[in-house]
């Protein structure tokens, strides 16, 4: 049988490369493939690639009959910016989207669904526990339906999809799990959406090279300078752990999956410093100021993750970068 992968970006890329290292020949299902991007991680002769649009569930269903799946990794979305830009578009594709995946799953008897989701759902509980040190959350944590509610529509859509794959699991027996991913951030050969991206790109990609690193940007620095990352390549590989998970060792189906702990903006900047020692690490006037009073960490507690799906992170932020940094200087100009 084969597993289907509805996606073929950052996260999707590697979860297809870390398939083929597996013996396994994955299905990439995009509407647009970045294939200059997929060359950078994979034979892009090796996988399968069939150009589908998810909010078709008609081509959905023709993939997974083709092919044989018996497993389906959705990790396409709009991210953040994405929704912000484009609300109704974003808002149709991600929860249309998950709907036509898993209603394409209960269609065909599909074995599994991952879902791929992620921990800015948390964003309502994080600024009620503002004044904390420390925000540890686990997946179950108690959230207030109104005041707690995630404000963006980005996160809502993911908590959305979330409760509508455990509901066709409850009601329809869709073995679906949803892996709520920390800050993802790693190879990409275009323009990069998301916050944590384009927060870890203003370290990486100037000290790759040696040029100065400026961080100039009060958002990207105050929204994703709390610290909680996930490289792409632990990323993909949660994602398969969950994929070929044993059902009697899953006792949540929701897990987060993130570092094994955070890394705050001061840190970051130190990390950089060690990496790229040609790189002055300069800070605007405005960034500085809003750094710094800033010594709060968002932690998400992976215990769940470790002990049902044997999940431990590859790459803590030092390597990550430096992974990042040998990537960028084989595929990017400087």
């Amino acid at each position: 049988m084969a597993v289907l992968i509805v996606g073929a970006g950052m996260v999707g890329s590697q979860a297809a490369r870390q398939l083929l290292d597996r013996g396994e020949t994955p299905i990439l299902f995009d509407l647009a493939p970045n294939l200059p991007h997929l060359a950078t991680v994979l034979d892009p002769g090796a996988v399968k690639i069939v150009r589908g649009d998810m909010l078709e569930l008609a081509e959905l269903i023709a993939a997974i009959q083709d092919h044989g799946v018996d497993r389906i990794i959705h990790t396409a979305s709009f991210l953040y910016e994405g929704v912000l830009r484009r609300p109704y578009a974003g808002t149709r594709l991600n929860l249309m989207g998950t709907l036509n995946v898993v209603e394409a799953a209960r269609q065909t008897g599909v074995g599994r669904v991952v879902f791929c989701s992620a921990g800015f759902i948390y964003h309502g509980v994080w600024e009620r526990m503002a004044g904390q040190p420390e925000q540890v959350v686990d997946e179950d944590i108690a959230m207030r339906l109104v005041s707690d509610r995630p404000r963006a529509l980005y996160a809502v859509t993911k908590l959305s999809s979330e409760y509508i794959g455990l509901s066709y699991g409850e009601q329809f027996g869709i073995d679906f799990i949803a892996l709520r991913y920390g800050g993802v951030f790693g190879p990409w050969k275009g323009p990069v959406s998301g916050v944590p991206g384009r927060f870890v790109d203003q370290f990486v990609r100037p000290g790759a090279f040696g040029r100065p690193i400026v961080l100039s940007d009060p958002f990207l620095n105050g929204v994703a300078g709390g610290g909680s990352f996930l490289y792409c390549k632990d990323a993909a590989k949660a994602t398969l752990l969950a994929a070929f998970a044993r059902p009697e060792d899953l006792k949540t189906r929701v897990y987060n999956i993130n570092m094994s702990r955070t890394y705050p903006i001061h840190e970051t900047i130190d990390i950089a410093g060690r990496l790229f020692p040609g790189s002055l690490v300069q800070l605007t006037p405005e960034v500085e100021a809003l750094l710094r009073g800033q010594r709060y960490q968002r932690m998400f507690d992976i215990t769940r993750a470790r002990n049902e799906l044997g999940y431990t992170p590859d790459y803590e932020l030092e390597r990550a970068f430096s992974d990042y940094a040998e990537w960028l200087r084989a595929y990017e100009r400087e």
